[in-house]
């Protein structure tokens, strides 16, 4: 049987484990047939972690014959910076012609130069009504009123449903603005501070959903929240983190929002009427509200002495809590049973009463933080209740231990769960006993992007004793995020141990935080030398770069690496901080 006697419902189950732009590169065009079964990929297209040979030739070939076809389209940056700008190069003045039916457009790590270009460029699309923006990075303070007006305003103001991940950076409300978003019914947002709520209300009467996250810690005045009803809102999600809030200002708050069916608040607070239930329910729209969340974090200055109190003020209320409280009795973590948001970002110094506070109760959670991290061992079990999780981030803290022997006996009382869902794991520091890295990726079948420090990755790679690690990161990390904070790392030995572990790599970031002037001329050199012969996408160094690479980055890869017999087959841009190849 040859692959085209193949049912459609196996080539579909193929397709699964190919990335969008692969199906379309090897079978858009093949036959008619083929067409037909792939018309999936060509109504969602989503452009990501492409090779800059395969984008020209998608942008070039495909994009064109199946743009009417095309009902979603994401350009994902990330990883691959420079395929944003190079996407708008093709496209910027013809989205219209190329892409008259498309509703929903999503741009991925995007900076705020790029998004300012891509909300002109999509002026007149008359089915685009949803936008979603995730991790976007480097805009000006001077310049996020603007951007957010320009957003709000996007593709003549058709636009009804705009998104932010919690992950972008945050944007501010003009507050003399008096133009209404009368379009705007749902919107997911990271604001500067609480006066941009407090703006944002009157700009989008005919809101019905909104996601809210405050971001910075400001010495605020006490808000009072004008009796401005939102009689359309009835999902309304706060996440405010840095801000010490109180409970007059939750009560005015809600007040504006009468008809609400659901209702997240995830904050921090010192003040103690937050945490009873009976006082908190009485500020509910008890009436229509049909799901509640409720997470809030709490450091007195005194110890805690009565968190009994705290929970029986929730029995008689129709929400159950789990409350956490730390050796010190000075940290208190309190959450509604079951726990629904989509992250979880906690100190580790609760970890080991969540066995017995949770009765086996799971965090479907697909985001998890855990700081103050002293060993991985610690986090073994908080992940057998976040067996769902996605991205796994920790942050030591201990930034400078050194990697123990690998002792059995340790293990006894280790266990985890199969971790089919984690894709990108990231740590911050070097824990004592890194050796457990291969218990994670031993259940953790498709993790796929790390994000190191060079000091733990060194360590681990020299350990000859322990090769089933070194085998699971050779057959399992496409991509990889290393930060050097020490020149002594960076020796032809270590790198070059480095190109032999991560032979399937295919994106690298790598930042410099060494303190002296250490030549970034150099660490390009190095990598590029060493991973040479690799089947790289991307590589991105971070760091202050010299005049000489700005003034013309390609010429001097030319000049000086291997690229220079593949003049027409990458892509290079040069800032003040930062040097982005694309191969």
């Amino acid at each position: 049987m040859t692959f085209e006697e193949l049912p459609d419902e196996i080539l579909l189950e193929i397709c699964r484990f190919l990335s969008s732009t692969d199906v379309l590169y090897s079978l858009f065009n093949l036959n008619c047939r083929l067409n037909r079964t792939i018309f999936i990929y060509r109504q969602h297209v989503v452009l990501r972690r492409t090779s800059f040979i395969q984008f020209e030739y998608i942008c070039l070939n495909i994009l064109p014959k199946i743009g009417s076809t095309i009902r979603s389209l994401c350009i994902n940056a990330n990883w691959t910076d420079l395929l944003a700008k190079h996407f708008l190069f093709y496209y910027g003045h013809r989205m219209k012609e190329i892409f008259p039916n498309i509703e929903h457009l999503i741009l991925v790590a995007f900076s705020g130069n790029e998004l300012n270009d891509y909300m002109e460029s999509i002026s007149d699309l008359p089915y685009l009504n949803k936008l979603t923006i995730h991790d976007r990075y480097n805009v000006t303070e001077e310049y996020k009123q603007t951007l957010f007006n320009k957003i709000l305003s996007a593709n003549k103001n058709r636009l009804k449903k705009i998104f932010f991940n919690r992950h972008s950076e945050s944007l501010s409300i003009n507050q003399i603005n008096s133009i209404i978003y009368p379009n705007i019914i749902e919107l997911s947002i990271h604001l500067e501070k609480i006066d941009d709520l407090h703006y944002l209300f009157k700009l989008i009467p005919n809101i019905r959903q909104m996601y809210i996250i405050i971001d910075k810690q400001l010495q605020d005045k006490i808000i009072q929240f004008d009796e401005f009803i939102m009689y359309n809102l009835i999902q309304f999600h706060i996440e405010s983190f840095r801000r010490c809030w109180i409970f007059d200002e939750i009560n005015s708050l809600l007040k504006q929002m009468p008809f609400l069916q659901s209702l997240s608040i995830d904050i921090f607070s010192q003040d103690f009427r937050l945490f009873n239930g009976q006082l908190f329910l009485s500020i509910l729209p008890i009436n229509t509200l049909k799901h509640f969340n409720y997470a809030i974090d709490y450091t007195p200055e005194e110890k805690i002495e009565y968190v009994d109190d705290i929970i029986s003020s929730w029995t008689s209320t129709p929400y159950s809590v789990c409350c956490l409280l730390d050796d010190s009795k000075t940290h208190m973590f309190l959450h509604t049973i079951p726990y629904d948001f989509s992250y979880l970002d906690i100190n580790s110094l609760f970890i080991k009463y969540i066995n017995k506070k949770m009765n086996g109760y799971c965090y479907y959670i697909k985001e998890l933080l855990v700081f103050n991290v002293s060993t991985l061992a610690e986090i073994f079990v908080m992940m057998n209740y976040c067996n769902k999780v996605k991205d796994l981030a920790l942050e030591i803290n201990d930034i400078s231990s050194i990697i123990t022997e690998d002792k059995q006996e340790n293990k006894s009382n280790l266990s985890l769960p199969r971790l089919n869902q984690l894709q990108w794991f990231s740590i911050d520091g070097c824990p004592s006993d890194g050796y457990l890295l291969k218990e994670i990726l031993l259940v953790a079948p498709n993790l796929c992007m790390l994000i190191l420090d060079m000091k733990f990755l060194v360590q681990l790679i020299n350990k000859e004793n322990d090769q089933s690690c070194i085998s699971l990161l050779k057959n399992r990390i496409k991509n990889l995020s290393i930060q050097i904070a020490d020149e002594t790392e960076l020796s032809n030995n270590n790198i070059e141990k480095l190109s032999n572990v991560f032979i399937h790599i295919r994106h690298m970031i790598i930042e410099n935080k060494i303190s002296n002037d250490m030549s970034i001329e150099n660490i390009i050199l190095l990598f590029l030398h060493y991973f040479k012969t690799h089947q790289l996408v991307s590589i991105i160094f971070r760091g202050s770069t010299t005049e000489q690479l700005r003034n013309n980055p390609s010429q001097w890869l030319i000049d000086y690496t291997y690229l220079k017999e593949y003049t027409d087959k990458f892509k290079v841009e040069c800032d003040n901080l930062e040097f982005k190849v694309w191969l």
